[in-house]
């Protein structure tokens, strides 16, 4: 079913709501660089865009498809040149919020907040899968998309989403069992 086009006032009511979670999935595209450019560049190319949006069809899904794809055209090629790390980052005197991170989980109901308060540990293993991997969880498990949508946002098939969930989620299990064990929270060797 295609409806008539949107209203900008009502274009600007949605990107509202949307935006805590358009700044998580940007903030995990672009590894927390650029995040605001990022948003910015898909709000502006979303509303220049208006008219080929219909109301009734799923929104959040049409822009996340149009920031993954500006993302895609534009930001990796960035993502790949050589970054200047601060001074205090690399002597670790900035931490990312202090305490333990853990502790605000279970609270967080905002999904931008979620993303800030993951522990490093996480972030690391998300950041070490593939591109379309890391991006295929973050839709599914930050953003709650379903694998139709995924599919669409990522224009790829089906199968192809339900394949890299499950091949991401065991490389994420690997890799915080083997983070845990170093922890000393698993013994060295698993018990069958």
């Amino acid at each position: 079913m295609t409806g008539q086009a949107i209203t900008r006032e009502t274009f600007e009511r949605i990107v509202l709501e949307n935006l805590p979670l358009l700044h998580a999935y940007a903030r995990r595209l672009t590894k927390g660089r650029s995040t605001d450019d990022l948003v910015q560049d898909t709000v502006l190319k979303a509303l220049r865009s208006l008219g080929q949006y219909r109301a009734g069809t799923n929104f959040k899904a049409w822009i996340f498809k149009i920031m993954t794809n500006h993302y895609i055209d534009n930001y990796r090629k960035r993502d790949r040149m050589p970054s200047e790390v601060p001074i205090e980052e690399v002597f670790g005197l900035e931490s990312r919020g202090g305490g333990n991170a853990l502790d605000d989980v279970d609270t967080v109901t905002d999904p931008a907040e979620l993303a800030r308060v993951l522990p490093d540990p996480l972030v690391r293993a998300l950041d070490s899968l593939p591109d379309t991997h890391r991006n295929t969880v973050l839709l599914r498990d930050l953003g709650g998309f379903a694998y139709k949508e995924i599919a669409d946002i990522l224009d790829c098939p089906i199968g192809t989403v339900m394949s890299r969930l499950h091949y991401s989620r065991n490389e994420l299990k690997k890799t915080l069992q083997s983070h845990a064990r170093a922890e000393g929270f698993l013994p060295d060797t698993e018990e069958s």
